[in-house]
């Protein structure tokens, strides 16, 4: 299996917006590059980020590679801790905080905080419950849902469908 470029921007994004994750790159013939947190980090998620942006950005993947993010579930895409979850959108900042807020899926005692990197072309967005009294089933649920609201915006933005990622009706 190919690592893509957009997973591995995806990664490099999520190390530099998630406190304390790990990403372990396994390339075949290669040594394996651990970077973030992890005690057996061979680089920052800093310098992981700059190696991406220089060699990956343009499309090129990662034959044979595997990429593997500590605390990521690969059912959902999610990264979960205690009352946070994370995932990485293709909009950009403005578009994902439309998206966000037009779906609903985020509304008190749930907060959602988007923050944008677009030298990689991602926005990498929180899902938060303030509360503390949110079950992590419905705290996934909800991640989960906004997720989807970001995912469909992207596909119709891109797709000419719609001039904005929140109208519902074909042009």
């Amino acid at each position: 299996m190919t690592v893509t470029s957009p997973q591995i921007r995806s990664a490099a994004a999520l190390l530099g917006a998630v406190p304390g994750l790990t990403a372990r790159l396994n390339v075949p013939g290669a040594d394996a590059v651990v970077a973030g947190a992890a005690d057996d980090a061979t680089m920052c998620g800093h310098t992981f980020r700059s190696l991406v942006l220089e060699r990956h950005l343009d499309g090129e993947g990662l034959e044979g590679a595997t990429l593997h993010l500590d605390d990521a579930d690969h059912t959902t895409g999610l990264i979960a801790r205690g009352t946070v979850r994370w995932f990485v959108t293709p909009l950009p900042a403005s578009l994902a905080v439309a998206a966000l807020r037009d779906s609903g899926h985020t509304r008190a005692p749930l907060q959602s905080v988007v923050r944008a990197d677009a030298s990689l072309g991602v926005s990498v967005v929180a899902v938060r419950d303030q509360s503390g009294r949110v079950p992590a089933g419905d705290l996934d649920d909800a991640a989960m849902a906004a997720s989807a609201a970001c995912l469909v915006a992207h596909l119709l933005t891109t797709s000419g469908l719609m001039s904005h990622p929140t109208r519902t009706t074909h042009p």
